[in-house]
């Protein structure tokens, strides 16, 4: 379209597409887009589209249909999300009523505002998880608090009212993610080595520039055969890697180095697995083939901001080169702890010594934590200040 050329003083809505990193600032689009349960709408773009991630072609043409029954403003569009392959038209009609509403909503509020300003955010993590990853075959929702309880029926009542009877307020003493073996599973989501099923182990490393992922054989070594090591050891990691990139929500230039093989026959089928691995992630991604030395490079989008980066921060001890965890992230998993031990009964009181960068931050945002698990377990929680402890850390005792 025509080029529009901006002076010093002019009002502009813009949208964070990308949150800024510790090398780079946030990037920001005046083409706004604004997602909802079904559908996107889109902001200056006439355009109407399916997502791809629906490729039976019946259900695109029906869906095509429905989107042309709907009454989309001038100079917008719509998309069509995943979601939306079962919607109905009045499900659509609601969900774009909803969407003109909080662009309404965003206009008025630019009216008003004299400065810079938030006019929009996200919706709230349980409700924005449930948009995003809930569909049909989901048999339980399970949360552990009352405030996202309330959430997560606001929003079966909304989208799935028949189907409100999945979700379940857990009440139990052991911490939600230790009752269903979580904790592990998260722990382990932010080490550089992932083990595989037959000995082998990944070593995945993040740079700003781009991300490595190492195949190894490690103890694999099963075969007599090393091309069979190989082929079976790079399967295990053709598996593994999207598992590690959705939840680790790894993007940008992926490099893979593949354990050598020279079978022609082994690299299509091992490109052939990441291929259809990496069919259940939501970003967009690229995927390149095996090359002579067993690199394979692939693109992927960034979903938000890796857990990686939400749980630590650059270490002010080592000048950059490494991170500590953050207090909300360290907190969390002292109060899963000072759980676990309530949980196993018989004490009156539990102990636990702080930082005091920790213990001010536990002061300052989580202190009715401690009364809660008090009305809860009946056991007191103890913090003392620690000076011999550094940084974000905690000691039992």
């Amino acid at each position: 379209g025509e080029k529009v050329y901006l002076r010093r003083g002019d009002r502009i809505i813009v949208q964070v597409t990308k949150d800024e990193s510790p090398m780079k600032g946030a990037v920001l689009t005046s083409y706004i887009s604004i997602a909802g349960r079904y559908l996107v709408l889109m902001l200056g773009m006439k355009k109407t589209g399916i997502s791809k991630r629906i490729q039976d072609e019946e259900v695109r043409e029906k869906l095509r249909s429905q989107v042309e029954k709907l009454s989309i403003p001038e100079n917008m569009g719509v998309i069509v999300r995943t979601a939306g392959a079962g919607g109905k038209l009045k499900d659509f009609r609601s969900d774009l009523k909803m969407l003109k509403t909080h662009w309404q909503s965003i206009t008025k509020k630019a009216k008003e505002m004299e400065g810079p300003g938030i006019l929009y955010a996200e919706q709230d993590l349980v409700t924005r998880f449930l948009r995003d990853y809930y569909d049909p075959a989901v048999t339980r929702v399970i949360v552990d608090t009352e405030e996202a309880y309330q959430r997560a029926q606001s929003f079966f009542q909304i989208y799935a009212p028949s189907k409100k009877e999945i979700l379940f307020l857990y009440r139990e003493k052991p911490p939600l993610f230790d009752h269903y073996e979580v904790t592990g599973e998260v722990e382990r989501s932010f080490g550089k080595r992932v083990e595989l099923p037959s000995g082998g182990f990944l070593i995945i490393d993040v740079t700003e520039a781009f991300v490595t992922i190492d195949v190894n054989s490690g103890k694999s070594v099963k075969e007599k055969d090393l091309e069979e090591t190989a082929f079976r050891t790079n399967l295990e990691a053709a598996r593994e890697i999207p598992r590690q990139l959705r939840l680790r929500d790894l993007g940008g230039i992926i490099i893979v180095d593949f354990i050598d093989m020279y079978s022609r026959a082994h690299k299509k089928e091992v490109e052939r697995t990441l291929r259809a691995e990496m069919k259940r992630d939501r970003a967009r991604y690229d995927i390149g083939t095996i090359g002579r030395f067993g690199v394979l490079t692939l693109t992927r989008q960034r979903l938000g901001t890796s857990p990686l980066d939400v749980s630590y921060e650059r270490c002010h001890l080592c000048a950059g080169f490494g991170r500590e965890r953050k207090p909300h992230s360290v907190s969390a998993e002292l109060f899963r702890t000072v759980l676990r031990k309530c949980a196993k009964g018989g004490e009156g009181v539990v102990k636990f010594r702080l930082s005091p960068g920790l213990f001010e931050y536990v002061a300052n945002h989580l202190s009715g934590r401690l009364d809660q698990i008090y009305q809860f377990t009946g056991t007191r929680v103890e913090l003392t200040i620690d000076l011999s402890l550094s940084g974000f850390s905690y000691a039992e005792g």
